[in-house]
């Protein structure tokens, strides 16, 4: 195995993320490595170039896969990985219009291929039982890649534009934060899905909501311990609440997944609610104390 990794700040808000990653063998890591293939990110080969600004930021992605297989425990259930040959994205975060709605948007364009494990289950030494779907359904002998493409995945390459764009409304309505908005997305590929059909897919997304959320607290100033490292305790209780109606002319089931925050976003719609809490406790010495979450 081999993998090199280099950041570079190229100053005037670029920045430079270079990897390359080659493994020999599915299995190598998990039988070696077995703490790395469990929390590690992608293996990849990659250039990554960012450009931040305050409120937008614009990025290169090139994305590769020098081996047929996955190799870290996160990619178990899907078996494959997604290449980007490349992707070009911009983002503009939290823009202020009139001093009343908050913007948010997200484009890209990107040149994708679907790299699907050439193995069979009993080479992966992986049992149905042992995967998720979709890769649980794959028969033991069959190699996962000719299972995907029976589906009627590709392993071609696809070109996808994509373009999400949000508006909110913030209210301070007493100590209770409320957030109407509404949010549009519009994705659309150069082929069809499954593979088997011709032509090529549009889909429209679309959400509107509300968000809720208050937060109070409680400062304890007698709790103190040594073996924690506690000087004083902040309790903060925060409710969160968020109902939202969505629509979709596609349905995920019906696109092959290059990207789960793309592809697989659902077309259904709830309600949440949540109690969120945290306690913090300062820490650092005289001249230097410093607020920290520690639960």
């Amino acid at each position: 195995r081999l993998t090199l990794r280099h950041q570079q700040d190229l100053g005037d808000g670029w920045s430079l993320n270079l990897e390359g990653s080659y493994v020999s063998d599915p299995t190598f890591l998990e039988q070696f490595y077995q703490s790395e293939f469990d929390t590690e990110k992608e293996h990849e080969t990659s250039a990554y170039l960012k450009h931040q600004g305050e409120t937008d930021a614009l990025t290169f992605l090139g994305k590769f896969s020098l081996f047929d297989f996955t190799a870290t425990a996160d990619q178990v259930d899907d078996q494959f990985t997604t290449e980007k040959k490349p992707e070009a994205k911009y983002w503009r975060i939290g823009d202020s219009i009139l001093d009343v709605f908050t913007y948010y948007s997200e484009s890209g364009v990107a040149n994708l291929r679907t790299d699907i494990t050439n193995y069979t289950p009993i080479q992966l030494g992986v049992l149905p039982s042992y995967l998720g779907p979709p890769a649980s359904m794959v028969p033991p002998n069959m190699k996962i890649r000719d299972y995907y493409r029976a589906l009627g995945w590709t392993t071609s390459d696809v070109l996808r534009g994509d373009t999400r764009q949000e508006l909110d409304l913030p209210l301070d309505l007493g100590d209770l934060k409320v957030t109407p908005y509404v949010t549009g997305r519009v994705t659309a590929y150069d082929d069809a899905f499954p593979d088997t059909e011709s032509g090529n897919t549009t889909r429209l997304w679309g959400q509107v909501g509300l968000r809720a959320s208050m937060q109070f607290w409680k400062v304890y100033d007698d709790v103190q311990s040594t073996f924690f490292n506690l000087n004083g305790m902040r309790h903060i209780i925060e409710p969160q609440f968020v109902v939202f109606e969505t629509g979709t002319s596609v349905d995920r089931t019906e696109l092959q997944p290059f990207d789960y925050d793309v592809e697989g976003i659902s077309g259904a719609s709830g309600v949440q609610f949540a109690v969120n809490q945290r306690w913090q406790t300062k820490r650092g010495g005289p001249g230097q104390w410093r607020t920290v979450d520690w639960l």
